[in-house]
């Protein structure tokens, strides 16, 4: 069954590389799906709109654009308002309360996870490690498409090994705050 993810915010987040570990992640954890992944940034790299879509099927994927999203990760106001009217019912929206204050485009019909992403990233010292927070949020969330010891192996394969511990870090700190219920 096709499964749509996207991960929006900005440059300098690690959007784009959340994106794409979360797709080597699920290709560890099921080797038969089907991976669409596409990365979207403007033309300012840091600071600009950027966003990662991440589709899973394991019947061939006809077309690879996102239709009806499953989950959107939204890290800024701006990436809220471009991608909630595009969640589909039932979906489910993971924001940080601390920088998305207006909720008014949201669908009564979509499920929600507040978590503070930022209050996290500012513990591992960098908003370069989001990418690894959002990364460990998602791995509690979502545990039929992705398996901790995936998302491990992918960090350590596809990461700087200067930044391997603290990014290790930032994915168990975003396991622990992803430990409430949706």
């Amino acid at each position: 069954m096709r499964f749509e993810l996207r991960i929006t915010g900005f440059g300098g987040q690690g959007v784009i590389t959340a994106g794409r570990l979360f797709a080597l992640a699920a290709m560890k954890t099921n080797p038969n799906l089907n991976v669409v992944y596409t990365p979207s940034y403007g033309f300012a790299t840091r600071g600009g709109e950027a966003l990662s879509d991440v589709i899973l099927d394991e019947d061939p994927i006809n077309y690879p654009k996102v239709i009806k999203l499953d989950v959107l990760v939204a890290l800024s106001q701006s990436a809220f308002n471009a991608s909630v009217n595009i969640v589909k019912d039932g979906g489910l929206l993971i924001y940080d309360p601390d920088v998305i204050s207006d909720l008014t485009k949201l669908k009564k019909y979509a499920n929600v996870f507040k978590v503070k992403i930022s209050e996290a990233t500012s513990q591992v010292g960098s908003s370069i490690f989001t990418s690894t927070i959002v990364l460990g949020i998602l791995t509690v969330l979502l545990p039929s498409k992705l398996k901790e010891s995936d998302v491990i192996n992918s960090l350590e394969e596809n990461l700087p090994k200067k930044y391997l511990d603290k990014n290790l870090y930032a994915f168990s700190l975003g396991k622990k705050i992803a430990g409430g219920s949706v």
